[in-house]
C-alpha cells in the first residue's frame, strides 16, 4: 500500500510538472515581441511611404498624372504607360516632379511616344502639368 501511495504521488507530481512547465512565452519574450512590432518610423521614412502610395505597384505610373494625360489625349483608350520617374523637390518647395513617358495614337491614328511632366504635392494633387 505504501508503494501504491508513492506511485500515485509521483504520477500526480509528473502531471503537475507537465501542465505547469510546458513551453509558454515568458513576459520578457512577450515584451521583446512588442518592442519589435512597435518600431517608430522616422520622418524621412514616413515621407517615403507617403510618396510611394501615389504610384502604381503594377507599372510604376503616377495615378493622377495618368488621369490628367488621358484628359488631354485624342484617344484615351490608346494610352500605354512606358516609364515614370520622379524627383523629390523637398528642399525647393516640398513637391514632386513626375516625368511620365507614354504611347498613344494621334489624330492620324499613328502611335506616337510622348512625355508629360507634372508637379504634385505630397497628397498627389497636381499643381502644374505639361505634355510634350
Amino acid at each position: 500500500m505504501k508503494n501504491f501511495i508513492i506511485f500515485v504521488a509521483f504520477v500526480t507530481a509528473g502531471v503537475w510538472l507537465i501542465n505547469n512547465f510546458s513551453y509558454k512565452s515568458t513576459p520578457k519574450e512577450e515584451n521583446k515581441k512588442e518592442v519589435i512590432s512597435t518600431k517608430v518610423q522616422t520622418p524621412a521614412e514616413l515621407r517615403m511611404e507617403r510618396i510611394k502610395q501615389q504610384f502604381s505597384s503594377w507599372d510604376g505610373s503616377h495615378s493622377n498624372t495618368v488621369k490628367e494625360i488621358k484628359k488631354h489625349m485624342n484617344n484615351p483608350k490608346s494610352f500605354e504607360h512606358v516609364k515614370t520617374v520622379y524627383f523629390d523637390r523637398e528642399k525647393v518647395d516640398n513637391t514632386l516632379k513626375i516625368v511620365c513617358e507614354f504611347r498613344g495614337t494621334n489624330v492620324y491614328n499613328a502611335v506616337v511616344k510622348s512625355r508629360a511632366e507634372s508637379i504634385v504635392d505630397l497628397d498627389g494633387n497636381i499643381k502644374s502639368f505639361t505634355i510634350y
